[in-house]
């Protein structure tokens, strides 16, 4: 027995307002993660926070205009709810293609703009949560005196100073000192090169997480695009409880 009219209305209103659920939750939890990185003092980085939080804060709004559109049938709502998601469609479609296509070199070059484009507050809240030092370990930069107070600086230096036969004046705070008779070297303290990297450290995270994250950013483009196939559908459709002679 074929199903009614009305009864394809009611299954298309029935599963764009899941959808928009499901959009909302995922919404909340995009507003709601940065404001618990920061409680908990372990991300406190203003301009990434506030654009997770912004991101979280658009799809809120594009999941209640979706709820109002599928609950009403309401026709401007639809329409304008259907050119937004369109939009996020194609750009999240387009970001995740290229996560997923990027090249190991591609990731460090990708990692390195972003390393050095932040804050050094940024930095040393990365170095403090890894126990790294700088992008990689051959960076010398002066930057890396911001690694003094690391477990692994200060435990490496420490340990040179009990082990060396020599006066602590050997470690030297302007220049590495190589100990003759092929003894090793003792690396200046404001260098701190026993540390790793954080690229170095994180390599292998950075690469799964371009992986996971175009990954999950194709599932979600799909949802979309499903989102909208069916509110096109919906919104061409008559809505029984209307008036017969209304426009649709």
């Amino acid at each position: 027995m074929g199903s009614s009219p009305s009864s394809g209305f009611f299954h298309y209103r029935n599963v764009l307002i899941v959808l928009n659920v499901f959009y909302l939750i995922v919404a909340l939890i995009l507003i709601g993660a940065p404001a618990a990185a920061i409680a908990s003092a372990k991300f406190t980085s203003v301009p990434i926070v506030a654009g997770v939080i912004a991101s979280g804060v658009f799809l809120f709004l594009v999941a209640v205009l979706g709820l109002v559109g599928a609950a009403k049938h309401h026709q401007v709502a639809l329409f304008f709810y259907m050119i937004l998601l369109g939009i996020v469609f194609i750009i999240l479609f387009a970001v995740s293609v290229a996560a997923v296509a990027v090249t190991s070199s591609q990731q460090q070059t990708l990692a390195a703009k972003a390393w050095n484009a932040s804050s050094l507050k940024t930095q040393k809240e990365i170095q403090t949560l890894f126990n790294c030092c700088g992008f990689k370990k051959s960076d010398t930069s002066p930057n890396r005196k911001s690694c003094l107070d690391l477990k692994c600086c200060t435990s490496t230096v420490g340990a040179l100073k009990s082990n060396s036969t020599e006066k602590p004046s050997n470690i030297s705070t302007n220049s590495p000192t190589t100990p003759s008779h092929g003894a090793a070297t003792i690396h200046p303290p404001q260098y701190c090169l026993s540390c790793p990297g954080c690229f170095d450290k994180l390599e292998k995270e950075i690469h799964k997480a371009f992986k996971v994250g175009g990954g999950v950013g194709l599932f979600f483009s799909f949802t979309e695009l499903i989102g909208l196939i069916l509110t096109i559908y919906y919104r061409n459709r008559k809505d029984p409880s209307a008036n017969p002679n209304a426009f649709l």
